[in-house]
C-alpha cells in the first residue's frame, strides 16, 4: 500500500522511502506552521544508530509501508 494519511502510519513502523531505503518512523507532525499545512513524518534510515544526519522528513503519501 502506498501513501496515505497520518492515520495509516505509526511511530516505530517500517517504511520504504522514495529513494528505496528502509527507514523507521520516529515522529509524526501535522501542520508545521500556519503557512504550511502539510503532514510530515520524520524517519530514520535503518542500519544507523542514533545518527541525526540520517533522519529524513517526508510527506506521508511518499512513504510505502512495509508489512
Amino acid at each position: 500500500m502506498k501513501g496515505g494519511s497520518m492515520c495509516d502510519l505509526k511511530t516505530g513502523q517500517k517504511v520504504i522511502t522514495p529513494s528505496g531505503r528502509l527507514a523507521t518512523v520516529k515522529l509524526i507532525l501535522s501542520g508545521c506552521s500556519k503557512k504550511d499545512g502539510f503532514e510530515r513524518v520524520i524517519c530514520q534510515y535503518d542500519g544507523v544508530e542514533n545518527d541525526q544526519e540520517n533522519l529524513v522528513t517526508l510527506q506521508p503519501h511518499l512513504l510505502k509501508k512495509v508489512s
